[in-house]
């Protein structure tokens, strides 16, 4: 990054090899211009909005003074950075409105408004000009002419690259000199998803490339020594907790498969016979109170879903120090498995996408949130039907990290929208992984592969936006392109609005298969 001396060392050699037209414009024009050295002598007479001769031995300082004056308006004199008139031969800037002039009859008051970050454009929008009268930046002294605050409430709009529009409602009594506004603090301006990613992306995915790719040094290092003891196992055998859980009225009847969390046992309740699945988590996976009791909450509220897509969650309980959840015992496969196994037909790829909608919509009506959707947690039936795992687990068990407990690191962030990198798992990411979900449904490739290095991941997730999938395969119903593409952009506000809308989208798009009895929803046209 080249440091700003240097590059105003750069911009002056390149400037002073001739004289340099500049126009320097004032609200109103027509004000006398003096450019002053750094010895107060004058340099350069000439009017504002007319085109005046820079001569190119001026510009060998960083800053020039040049006053403003003009008959009715108060003298005013401005430090004019030398790379500013060397960038573009206008001052202000483009961009930037022109420097206003102060009546001279006008009684003026001194004050700062400040925001959180500084910087900001500050307008005064009781004016009717377009955002409004420009009073200066955050941070710094302003002067304010009193005429300007006539009215008993002020209104004022704050504006920054790469934040939220800012309004801010004060009186006018609080606008005295020497006043530092608001009262009660800086005005907090909250960041664009735009302005995060150009900020913080690029940094981001080199930290977390860095800190995964040490990892996996660790790891095969330690697996080439032969002296090292087994791990032992994070759950230990089956005999350990079975008295425990039989005091507790379950019976464990084998394993059935484990994962990065936790080792799912078949199970059956006390008298009987229906199956159950009983998942242990792994000892590391530990618990605060707090999350205890979410997720006892969260079982409650589990245990009244009741939709066909959904595998309801039973009970939750720990055993010998480790935590346990019991669910309905699903007969099938998983959705990841039936990919690999071959390319879904169109037909087929749709029927599945009405599926998850149907029962993602459910479930975020009643406030229920996955924050883990991925092929792994749908399970394909031998009726054909569609069942999503783990709903309302996640969510009170894990923090948004990477799972490497038995090295399934890429499971997660290749279904992870890119405000998951930053903390934030809430309804509108539950759609963008499903919406990834749905792309590898249609096109029969994942737009994220999880085969690739971690950092490559994250890069996509956060910058990268895949062709819209009528593009990848033309039998693809170009009906489905707005669908899954907006389920996946990258900023969440340009997702839906809710998944109500978004299975909306869908019945506009097969009209067809809307149920009989449900109502007809406004979305996006």
């Amino acid at each position: 990054m080249v440091k700003p001396t240097l590059l105003w060392l750069l911009l002056s050699a390149a400037a002073v090899a001739q004289d340099l037209r500049v126009t320097f414009h004032t609200r109103p024009e027509g004000a006398a211009i003096r450019v002053l050295s750094a010895q107060q002598e004058t340099k350069l007479s000439g009017l504002s909005g007319q085109p005046v001769t820079l001569q190119r031995n001026w510009l060998a300082q960083p800053r020039m003074q040049v006053t403003f004056s003009k008959d009715g308006f108060q003298t005013q004199t401005e430090q004019v950075p030398t790379s500013e008139l060397i960038n573009g031969g206008e001052w202000p800037p483009r961009g930037r409105p022109p420097l206003m002039l102060t009546s001279a009859a006008a009684p003026q008051l001194s004050i700062r408004i400040n925001s959180q970050p500084q910087g900001a454009a500050i307008y005064l929008a009781n004016s009717s000009q377009g955002k409004g009268q420009y009073l200066g930046i955050t941070g710094t002294n302003l002067i304010i002419e009193k005429q300007a605050l006539e009215q008993s409430t002020i209104f004022l709009r704050l504006e920054k690259d790469g934040y939220e529009p800012l309004a801010l409602t004060m009186l006018a009594g609080q606008f005295v000199n020497g006043a530092e506004l608001p009262s009660d603090g800086p005005a907090r301006l909250y960041q664009t998803w735009e302005g995060w990613f150009k900020q913080w992306g690029p940094a981001l995915a080199g930290l977390l490339a860095c800190a995964v790719g040490g990892a996996v040094f660790l790891v095969r290092r330690s697996r080439k020594k032969a002296w090292q003891a087994p791990r032992p196992d994070p759950v230990g055998a089956p005999n350990q907790h079975e008295a425990a859980l039989r005091d507790q009225g379950y019976e464990l009847l084998g394993e059935l498969g484990r994962g990065g969390m936790a080792v799912v046992f078949e199970a059956r309740r006390t008298g009987s016979d229906a199956p159950l699945a009983l998942k242990l988590l792994h000892r590391e996976v530990g618990l605060d109170s707090d999350a205890i009791n979410r997720m006892r909450r969260e079982i409650k509220v589990m245990r009244e879903l009741q939709h066909p897509t959904i595998v309801p969650l039973y009970d939750f309980g720990d055993v010998n120090g480790q935590y346990f959840l019991v669910m309905e015992k699903v007969d099938g496969q998983s959705l990841k498995r039936r990919l690999l196994e071959g390319r879904l037909s169109q037909e087929e790829a749709v029927r599945f996408i009405h599926m998850l909608l149907q029962g993602v919509t459910y479930a975020h009506n009643k406030d229920i949130v996955h924050r883990d959707l991925k092929p792994d947690n749908i399970m394909l039936r031998p009726d054909g039907r569609l069942q999503i795992l783990d709903f309302g687990i996640s969510r009170s068990t894990t923090a948004n990290t990477f799972e490497t407990m038995d090295n399934s690191v890429l499971g997660t962030p290749a279904y992870m929208a890119p405000e998951r990198f930053s903390g934030v798992a809430n309804k509108a990411s539950d759609q963008y992984a499903l919406g990834l979900i749905f792309y590898e449904l249609l096109c029969g490739v994942a737009p994220v592969p999880n085969d690739i290095d971690i950092a490559q991941i994250i890069t996509k997730q956060l910058f990268e936006v895949p062709p819209e999938p009528s593009t990848v395969d033309a039998d693809v119903p170009k009906s489905m392109d707005f669908l899954v593409m907006t389920m996946i952009a990258k900023d969440p506000v340009k997702r839906f609005p809710s998944m109500d809308a978004a299975l909306e989208q869908f019945y506009k798009a097969f009209p067809a298969m809307r149920p009989v009895s449900t109502p007809v929803m406004p979305g996006p046209h």
